[in-house]
């Protein structure tokens, strides 16, 4: 029952015990991520057209944050897998659609999130959408001062990596 006091709670652990299913269970990951983004996707959309705050998870911040940081996990353990890609993609971009009065409280985990990704699997992105959604959640992130760090640390990481070193 949502109206219960402890749905977000008890939805915040369901869903941590299944994202550490996920990511421990790489095998089954292309059958069981699909399932978690088709959830995000209805927990995401507003319940009334044109309405920005009227999606079920705006109601429940905890669990809205979860799922953020579950979306960056998933990302950073996942993305080397080829089939999860599109999957793993349409969820970040679900990320940019959240409203900025939300994603300012969440920059810092945002920007850590976006940063070890970035680090961890920018010789994977192939397609200008791929950098185009990074580097619109790294401008999110960037919004907050908590988060600004973090991608600066990022993209500097990257540099650092993919420069030759001098000999």
């Amino acid at each position: 029952e949502i109206d219960d006091p402890l749905f977000e709670h008890n939805s915040v652990f369901a869903l941590e015990l299944a994202a550490r299913l996920l990511i421990s269970n790489n095998s089954n990951s292309t059958d069981l991520f699909p399932m978690f983004l088709s959830k995000f996707e209805e927990l995401f959309a507003p319940k009334t057209p044109g309405s920005e705050d009227s999606s079920l998870v705006l109601k429940f911040p905890y669990l809205l944050e979860r799922i953020v940081v579950t979306i960056m996990r998933a990302c950073i353990h996942l993305y080397d897998i080829v089939e999860l890609r599109i999957h793993l993609q349409k969820s970040l971009k679900l990320i940019e659609d959240l409203p900025s009065s939300f994603t300012r409280t969440i920059g810092d985990r945002l920007g850590c999130g976006l940063a070890i990704v970035l680090r961890g699997c920018f010789y994977l992105f192939e397609t200008s959408d791929e950098w185009s959604t990074i580097k619109t959640l790294l401008d999110i992130a960037a919004q907050d001062k908590s988060g600004r760090g973090f991608v600066f640390d990022g993209i500097a990481s990257v540099i650092d990596y993919a420069l030759p070193s001098p000999d």
